[in-house]
């Protein structure tokens, strides 16, 4: 990541995530979408995916491996289909879940794979969508054109924004002193300084 063009960044914390899974179980239930299935697109959807198989008290969960990323603030060239579906989902209702529609070529390559499959029904759901993709999630909960931290993200996350020590820029971005302690622990920030050192 380039010190001369900081991105703009949006933390999700726990509590953030709890709360836009609730919204998003909330607003399936309001379509009248009743799933058989949800099929979680990994990394990014498996947390979302089991905390809704929780709220929508679904116990059928599929997982959909899905790689477009390749670093922080940087997409990969084309998405690809790394673990496809392993579950015969003809004639079922099914939720496909990620976190965010960024680009929107992973999640059109997941919908596309998923209905391959021919449920009976299909919606796409997110927490986040990103104003540039140019795929539409049928449910999303909210758009942001900052580059999204999720919390089972921060330490890979976290290790990139901390190259050249920048503990400072975690912080802006809502990592609390926790989170730091937590990278630090992995060895990953530097140690705070020990003061009895000083006293030579």
């Amino acid at each position: 990541m380039s010190r001369g063009n900081p991105l703009d960044y949006l933390f999700v914390t726990w509590r953030d995530i709890e709360r836009l899974v609730s919204r998003l179980a909330v607003a399936i239930e309001d379509a009248g979408f009743e799933p058989d299935i949800i099929v979680g697109v990994s990394r990014g959807g498996l947390v979302p995916t089991r905390l809704l198989s929780d709220y929508l008290d679904v116990r059928d969960v599929v997982i959909l491996g899905v790689a477009f990323y390749e670093d922080v603030g940087k997409a990969g060239t084309e998405p690809r289909i790394t673990h496809p579906l392993s579950r015969d989902i003809r004639g079922k209702r099914v939720v496909l879940v990620d976190d965010v529609s960024d680009t929107g070529g992973s999640l059109d390559l997941a919908k596309k794979h998923v209905a391959g499959f021919e449920p009976s029904q299909l919606l796409v759901c997110t927490l986040h969508r990103k104003p540039w993709s140019t795929f539409e999630p049928d449910i999303f909960i909210e758009e942001t054109d900052r580059w999204i931290i999720y919390a089972w993200e921060k330490i890979e996350a976290g290790s990139h924004i901390l190259d050249g020590g920048q503990e400072e820029e975690l912080r802006e971005a809502g990592f609390s002193e926790h989170d730091i302690d937590l990278l630090r622990s992995l060895e990953i920030a530097p140690s705070k300084p020990d003061p009895l050192e000083d006293e030579h």
